[in-house]
């Protein structure tokens, strides 16, 4: 069982921003922990680069919901991934 679970909710964002992220957790010497990475209604361009870099990390557990069409909602994305 991991000690820490970091809940990160995100839509549209570019993808080198999340490579850059996912690195800095990767380099991170303290180990017992796990990314929720929710996207929250991302366009499926995106969210489907997302899905295939994210496979490289196996700390990290991706979901998506569908909120296309929705405007962002920062605490409603944090509710559902929690």
């Amino acid at each position: 069982m991991n000690s820490i679970s970091v809940v990160v909710v995100y839509r549209n964002r570019e993808i080198q921003r999340i490579i850059h992220f996912l690195e800095s957790l990767n380099n991170q010497t303290y180990k017992n922990f796990e990314l929720i990475f929710l996207d929250y209604g991302s366009d499926i361009s995106i969210s489907e680069n997302v899905q295939k870099n994210i496979t490289l990390y196996p700390f990290v557990t991706y979901y998506y919901h569908d909120s296309r069409g929705q405007e962002w909602n920062r605490s409603k994305a944090i509710n559902i991934a929690i």
